[in-house]
Parts: structure tokens; sequence; C-alpha cells
């Protein structure tokens, strides 16, 4: 029996450890983005993000603060201090530090 529990405890600590080395969390250097604050998607799945010049639109994720303020200035140009999270199939999620309206 407790060479089960051993066995059992080995193999989740493998897995565990697989998927932590597999992990990309995204680049963990600030960049800047600039482009329009939009609302995209479809209800209930809506998503507040940025949309650059080139077309790609950034989900992003931000305190409440930043993103009322977002919101009420939605379609105005923006220049967002990010960090980049991950591309979910949809379009790459980024972390907002800091928002200014241009």
């Amino acid at each position: 029996m407790r060479n089960r529990i051993v066995n059992i405890f080995v193999v989740l600590l493998s897995i565990l450890l697989m998927e932590c080395a597999t992990w990309k969390s995204g680049d963990n250097v600030p960049k800047t983005i600039e482009g329009i604050i939009v609302v995209s998607g479809n209800a209930p799945f809506e998503y507040l993000g940025l949309q650059t010049a080139e077309g790609e639109v950034y989900k992003l994720e931000c305190s409440d603060e930043i993103k009322h303020m977002l919101l009420v200035h939605q379609g105005k140009k923006a220049v967002l201090q990010v960090y980049f999270s991950a591309n979910d199939g949809e379009g790459t999620r980024v972390r907002v530090m800091s928002a200014q309206l241009l």
C-alpha cells in the first residue's frame, strides 16, 4: 500500500514538473504598444482590446481603474505599457501596467 502511494506521488510530481517546464508565461520585459481602444467579441464573451495600426487586436487584462478609464474613452488612441501574457488562439493577451490617452 505504501509503495502504491509513493508511486502515485512520483507520477503526479512528474506531471507537474513537465507542465511547469512547457508553460510559457510570455516575455517579462515591459513593452509599449499604441492603438485604438476597442471592445471586441460577441456577448457574453466581449473583451476590452487595443487595435494597432497593423490591425492586430490585443486582449487587455488590467486593474478596474484602468479598465474603467479605457472603457470611457473607447474609440480613442492610447499608449499602453504592457507585459505580454500569452496567445490563446483568438489573440494575444497583455497585462496593462499603465495607460495614457493621446
